[in-house]
């Protein structure tokens, strides 16, 4: 009914925006197209949008302790689509993402999530989870003596079960290389996330050299026995450079949008035939979404932080 060549994606999210409260949440299933007037310039009026769709979730953001997840979902779809200028090509049966975005209070979408596993529905492909929640905790972290070690060190507080501080370095060839055991379970991204060494900082001097699942096959026996019974999911493996002064390791993991986000995007869609896994726009919508969380909650860039004590 009505103009089906063009939909107004800002105003349904300020409708159900609007209707959200912390005492319920709301669903909203859509390909998420930005529809743009035809012949406009694309990336002002992406950016346009954008402003619009960050300025909404903004709003609310400010509210109450809202979140949002999105995952990007695919089937199979009969029709006609209208891209940017509204040109028009028939699809037939052709896959396509759609997406699927609930919105809500943090401990609301958490109970859902429980009661429905969403990653679990036919057709799933992604996901990312937002929050303005500044509650980051440490996380159960622990260094490993012999696994994917270079150098020497030694604890630096003897009889303690979780080695969190250590001294007595020797450098191997201007290199001190050590994994330390992180207890990721309750991190709300896709493993995939974890396991990129690219989503960690560390300050100047350390490297992040690999990110691996504790796992008896690729640790140490000695490691994997004594972290066996911890919560410790994955083991970072960081390295610090000689050249550099000896100084305690701060490491995070930083919130950011997830590489699927950009890999899905066009912002040409005129030859849809050729890009049918992606979505027009797409990094400016959830951009626009992020950087609203990150307005309302400046502390909000990092999952965790956590420090390790090292000493001559």
């Amino acid at each position: 009914m009505g103009n089906t060549t063009e939909s107004k994606l800002n105003e349904i999210f300020a409708l159900i925006l609007d209707s959200t409260n912390q005492d319920n949440i709301s669903i909203l299933i859509s390909d998420c197209i930005y529809s743009l007037e035809k012949d406009k310039d694309t990336e002002g009026a992406l950016i346009f949008q954008k402003g619009l769709s960050k300025s909404a979730f903004a709003k609310k953001s400010k509210q109450f302790n809202v979140s949002t997840f999105i995952l990007k979902m695919n089937s199979k779809f009969k029709g006609n689509y209208y891209d940017k200028n509204n040109g028009k090509t028939y699809l037939n049966k052709d896959y396509r993402p759609y997406y699927i975005w609930i919105i809500g209070e943090q401990k609301s979408i958490e109970n859902f999530s429980k009661k429905i596993d969403l990653k679990s529905l036919e057709g799933y492909k992604n996901s990312y989870y937002l929050s303005n929640n500044s509650n980051i905790k440490t996380p159960f972290h622990t260094i490993l003596q012999k696994t994917n070690i270079i150098g020497k060190f030694k604890p630096a507080e003897k009889g303690k079960k979780e080695i969190t501080s250590i001294n007595d370095l020797e450098y191997d060839n201007k290199k001190i290389q050590f994994a330390l055991a992180i207890d990721l379970s309750n991190i709300k991204v896709e493993e995939s996330y974890l396991m990129d060494k690219n989503n960690y900082k560390v300050n100047d001097g350390f490297t992040v050299e690999s990110v691996d699942k504790v796992d008896i096959n690729n640790m140490e026996n000695y490691d994997f026995t004594k972290i066996s019974t911890t919560k410790a999911t994955h083991y970072v493996t960081i390295s610090l450079n000689q050249d550099y002064a000896i100084q305690d390791l701060q490491l995070e993991l930083m919130n950011k949008i997830p590489k699927w986000v950009a890999e899905s995007n066009s912002d040409d869609d005129q030859d849809i035939k050729n890009q049918l896994d992606k979505t027009f726009g797409l990094t400016y919508l959830i951009g626009g979404v992020s950087e609203a969380f990150t307005m309302v909650n400046p502390k909000n860039t990092s999952y965790f932080k956590l420090k390790i004590t090292i000493k001559k």
